[in-house]
């Protein structure tokens, strides 16, 4: 599931449910069926040991269950795919952020 970086207690005990109905319907443990709980940014800054929403750290197996912005981007599209789309965001930033500003002003 890909949900916010700052999820509340609620979304947190009903995400890691789902997620071990999932290996209890498989019959499998840890290893043989992977399931995340997906953010697709850190809010708090690049590296995983920077993320620090108190209800995701209580509630969220955050070693073996959780994947953080590159982490995530790379685990779906491959290694690389964050980084390009950085550079995506930022392309578009300089292209269209002068416009958005002139919009914005007017």
């Amino acid at each position: 599931e890909m949900k916010s970086p700052k999820p509340n207690k609620d979304q947190c005990t009903r995400v890691t449910s789902r997620l071990l109905l999932v290996h209890a319907i498989k019959r499998a443990g840890f290893g043989s069926v992977k399931t995340y709980y997906a953010m697709t940014y850190n809010p708090y800054g690049e590296l995983r040991s920077s993320y620090h929403h108190d209800f995701a750290l209580r509630y969220l197996d955050m070693e073996h269950q959780v994947l953080i912005g590159q982490e995530f981007w790379d685990f779906i599209g491959g290694t690389g795919t964050y980084a390009a789309l950085l550079d995506i965001y930022r392309e578009v930033g300089h292209e269209k952020g002068p416009e958005l500003i002139d919009l914005l002003l007017a």
